[in-house]
């Protein structure tokens, strides 16, 4: 079953040594796959891609899924991440009605809230038989995992670039 997975890390060097597990792996090919791969880390309030790898492995659907990772990284970097970062009550000084934003949730509400400054996350796209292997490769490590459907995902990321367009509008408009 295919999933997202977002392992958030306090010590840096574990996620660069659990990255560094992530691409070597190759036992267990069968039962779990990695596709795509992104470290992330939170520094200035803002979250910032590091590194990350394609492994070329063909899981189901592998062409929007590039995309998927490229636009969870877009979104948490951009102003919705930024803002959600900071927390949700600083937009209210920004915009009037921040309703969309505080209803936002999923994949990107819980990177910008649950990452503090200087924490590090893994955000992958595996497939898995089961949870077994991919946890114990990082039993070793001080991290927390969640998992999300990818289409889930998708519609949230979809969702957050509507999101961002409303409140650059409005804020624009508060500036005018």
């Amino acid at each position: 079953m295919e999933k997202i997975t977002i392992s958030v890390f306090k010590i840096e060097s574990e996620a660069y040594q659990a990255l560094s597990k992530m691409r070597l792996h190759t036992g267990y090919q069968e039962t779990l796959k990695f596709s795509q791969v992104a470290l992330l880390k939170k520094s200035a309030s803002q979250i910032h891609w590091k590194d990350g790898f394609d492994t070329g492995v063909v899981t189901n659907n592998d062409t929007w899924k590039g995309g998927l990772i490229g636009g969870v990284v877009g979104v948490l970097g951009g102003p919705l991440g930024i803002l959600l970062g900071m927390g949700v009550g600083t937009l209210a000084g920004a915009v009037k009605d921040t309703h969309d934003a505080k209803e936002e949730s999923g994949i990107v509400k819980y990177v910008s809230t649950h990452m503090q400054e200087g924490d590090i996350a893994i955000i992958a796209v595996i497939e898995e038989e089961n949870e077994e292997l991919f946890n114990r490769m990082l039993s070793e490590f001080d991290a927390v995992t969640v998992r999300h459907d990818p289409e889930t995902v998708e519609k949230e990321v979809e969702h957050a670039k509507e999101v961002e367009k409303k409140l650059q509008k409005r804020a624009e408009e508060e500036m005018n």
